[in-house]
């Protein structure tokens, strides 16, 4: 099969779940099959992103991208409150570009692709909808479903209002998209059910979340006792919620039982509000981006996933499950995945719970370690990228014959 491949950005560094997923898929996927990869590149940006692009794909066309303000900027803010008066999310308008248009519609007229992928909602915009090749949007998340949990928690009504704003524009777009091309993939039965039951979608089939155990396997005796890790993308709204929430209400009472706990928060392009959080208490550090994450998960005690907005799976569960470490999440942050909560992942809601469950952990060597062994072993017997993979070109394989 060939393959038309769109995505909005390369995917190295390997720095956030969707990018990690995508890679892990599309190696496999390129064993048995061509991918020709569209992006928005800068080579002076990009490091060395184009040319690892060859470890997932055959061919990449790419164009300069559109210039998004860095998030919490004023221009960004700006950009956001001027997008109002349009139909679409400023979220997906924001990936418009009629350069990247004509590129898709170029390489689409140029050969013979027996599939088109748009990788996330963000590139939908860009895909002439005329086009003859079957399309496939592989959706991470219900972006809608993202939104309307930022506007649920949001108390400054501005910012809740633009929230509904951009929630409602977001599921219209989702609706539209889903029920216009040829199939949809989610990453998690829960995702397929929203789209079937709220937007009517009937062509659809999901993928579970996989893991490299090999890559993601325990590292014995550098544990530093009394350390948390949150690990994930700084610059995405739910982390970025998440960590807030943890450390302005479970963190100050794990602090009053254990006083020289340490909180790690780790992963890329932290906003300024996060940044101060270091700033603010010695007993917290923001690293920005990392060249691999395994160090700081290895020396954590336990880690904490206290997402409260978000859709689609964390990959960084599993990854971490797979180094055998004991993990406290919330329910939304493990929603999605497969798993069997306190045996080999710890889910609390509460601030007081959560709280409660990670000093137990910190205190308890003997509890942490049997959760993280259980963790590994049933990661390691059920969560592999090559049936993930083999699991999604069956799915390409069903939108091929839906035309």
């Amino acid at each position: 099969m060939k393959i038309l491949w769109v995505k909005s950005n390369l995917l190295h560094p390997l720095d956030s779940g969707g990018k990690i997923r995508s890679y892990n898929m599309l190696a496999k996927i390129r064993k048995a099959h061509e991918i020709h990869y569209v992006t928005y590149a800068d080579a002076m940006i990009e490091g060395n992103g184009l040319s690892r692009a060859a470890e997932y794909c055959d061919r990449v066309f790419h164009v300069k991208g559109p210039r998004i303000p860095p998030k919490g900027s004023v221009r960004y803010y700006s950009k956001v409150l001027a997008s109002l008066a349009s139909r679409y999310p400023f979220t997906i308008e924001s990936y418009a570009s009629n350069r990247m248009r004509e590129l898709i519609r170029g390489a689409a007229a140029a050969d013979a692709y027996d599939i088109l992928v748009a990788d996330f909602l963000t590139m939908c915009l860009n895909i002439p909808v005329e086009l003859p090749v079957p399309k496939v949007h592989f959706s991470h998340n219900v972006e809608a479903k993202i939104w309307a949990r930022h506007a649920h928690h949001e108390k400054n009504r501005i910012k809740r209002f633009v929230f509904e704003r951009e929630r409602d524009r977001v599921a219209s777009f989702e609706r539209f998209i889903t029920n216009t091309y040829d199939f949809t993939v989610t990453v998690s039965k829960n995702d397929h059910d929203h789209f079937a039951d709220v937007y009517g979608a009937r062509r659809l089939g999901y993928i579970a979340t996989g893991v490299d155990t090999d890559y993601y396997a325990p590292i014995d005796g550098v544990e530093e006792p009394g350390t948390i890790v949150f690990l994930g993308s700084m610059d995405w709204m739910p982390n970025i919620d998440g960590v807030l929430y943890f450390v302005r209400s479970v963190y100050p009472m794990i602090k009053s039982a254990l006083p020289e706990v340490r909180l790690h928060i780790v992963g890329r392009d932290p906003v300024p509000s996060i940044v101060r959080l270091a700033e603010e208490d010695s007993s917290v550090s923001v690293t920005g981006a990392v060249e691999d994450t395994r160090p700081y998960v290895a020396r954590a005690s336990c880690a904490i996933v206290p997402i409260r907005v978000a859709g689609g799976t964390r990959i960084k569960i599993y990854e971490m499950m797979a180094m055998a470490k004991a993990v406290v999440s919330t329910t939304i942050g493990a929603e999605g995945l497969e798993y069997h909560a306190g045996e080999d992942i710890v889910i609390e809601d509460d601030p007081e719970r959560s709280a409660a469950a990670v000093i137990r952990l910190l205190k308890n060597e003997g509890a942490r370690r049997a959760i993280g062994r259980r963790a590994r072993a049933y990661v390691a017997s059920r969560c592999s990228w090559d049936s993930v993979a083999e699991r999604f070109m069956g799915l390409l394989e069903r939108a091929k014959d839906v035309q």
